[in-house]
């Protein structure tokens, strides 16, 4: 589905940098994608125990199976060289493709308000990470090319591919049942679906993965949707 062009929030001169202790500094300025306004900004830290709104662009089960209103999709520390206000505002700016490309490639969950990641989306929203915390002044460990943590595969896909996969009970669940099956598909791709060379065939758009293993996309959508259809009539 497309959104509305993403807007930014940049910085204006009334920002003063934190001042930094002598000792390391562990506050940072996180980059936020509000996608409910559709709107990349930052918040800046200060203390290291100062939560940052949004949730992480999260690589466990939860990351996967929801699609959270606010992201928080890169930070960078604040003892790190060149933070200041025109070097966040050069990333902000350059974060609008690709904090677009995810509002756009979010996908409907029917029957619902909710909004479910797609590959594509996923995929910007990790290249957008990677872009925020790769710059030159960061260690070298950051400087590599993008990679994925996991080969990502769209639902849709996967059990089109794997129909004897599907549990039966699917049909029947309630909403908050179909939100842990979510979760736990995700924990444990392989106990549902153990041919992860058939999985991983059908990655049609993510470059090649760091572990050889798979998160499935678009999930709760498309359960909502089987529901549907075996319930229909």
């Amino acid at each position: 589905m497309h959104g509305n062009q993403v807007t930014v929030r940049y910085l204006d001169d009334s920002w003063v940098r934190p001042e930094s202790s002598s000792h390391y500094d562990s506050r940072g300025i996180v980059f936020i994608l509000n996608l409910a306004l559709q709107e990349v900004c930052v918040h800046t830290e200060t203390s290291p125990l100062d939560p940052a709104p949004g949730q992480p662009l999260a690589f466990g089960a939860k990351g996967f199976s929801r699609l959270p209103n606010e992201l928080q999709v890169g930070r960078i520390n604040l003892n790190q060289a060149r933070v200041e206000r025109e070097a966040i505002n050069e990333i902000l700016a350059s974060s609008v493709p690709l904090a677009q490309e995810i509002v756009d490639e979010r996908v409907a969950v029917p029957g619902t308000p909710l909004l479910d990641w797609s590959v594509p989306s996923r995929l910007a929203a990790e290249r957008l990470r990677h872009a925020i915390m790769r710059p030159t002044y960061l260690p070298g460990s950051y400087a590599r090319p993008f990679q994925p943590e996991y080969y990502l595969v769209e639902a849709t896909d996967v059990f089109e591919r794997f129909p004897e996969a599907i549990p039966q009970e699917w049909a029947q669940l309630p909403d908050a049942y179909l939100h842990f099956v979510t979760e736990a598909v995700n924990q444990d791709v392989r106990r549902l679906i153990p041919d992860i060379d058939g999985l991983i065939a059908l990655c049609r758009v993510s470059p090649e993965a760091v572990r050889r293993d798979v998160r499935i996309l678009g999930l709760r959508a498309w359960l909502h949707s089987h529901r549907q259809t075996q319930n229909c009539g």
